[in-house]
């Protein structure tokens, strides 16, 4: 065996083991992870005053109730191929050219998603309302995709276009 296949295979051993040590000493924290009972660390309130981050349950909560208006951040394409029941499609691309003052009343509660995972339109569309005066922001973290596999009820638009 030549000096450097041993130096590489204990290295890999090395490697290995540090992995296998990794996962043991944080197995609680990994099984969290997989079952989504932990938010992403990225996004903090005090980086985003004025705006709730929610999970899906209290979203599903939500939806039940009067006074709430869910925005879907996405492309209209996105949007009309399935979305939250009700949700206005207001896609923060397209902000200045949507949005007017009285579009949603500042009373009601905003819950703001988009596709969850990496994707934070629905962030930064909930810091623009946020700077229009609206005081009740929530943003779900799982966003589309999660709503999707959590299977909860999901409305499809059908396109005027033929």
């Amino acid at each position: 065996m030549t000096n450097g296949s041993r130096i590489f295979r204990e290295a890999v051993i090395i490697g290995g083991l540090a992995v296998f040590i990794a996962c043991l000493t944080n197995f609680k924290l990994i099984i969290q992870w997989f079952q989504g009972n932990i938010s992403p660390g990225f996004l903090e309130t005090a980086t985003s005053p004025g705006i709730t981050f929610i999970s899906l349950d209290e979203a599903a909560d939500l939806l039940t109730q009067e006074g709430t208006c869910f925005i879907d951040s996405r492309s209209p394409s996105l949007y009309q191929a399935g979305h939250i029941p009700g949700a206005l499609n207001l896609p923060y691309e397209d902000f200045e050219k949507i949005f007017h003052p009285g579009l949603i009343p500042t009373s009601q509660n905003i819950v703001v998603y988009c596709e969850g995972g990496d994707c934070l339109s629905s962030v930064a569309l909930a810091q623009k309302l946020v700077e229009h005066g609206y005081p009740k922001i929530r943003v779900i973290l799982e966003g589309w995709q999660g709503w999707q596999t959590a299977g909860l009820p999901v409305e499809v638009s059908h396109s005027e276009e033929k």
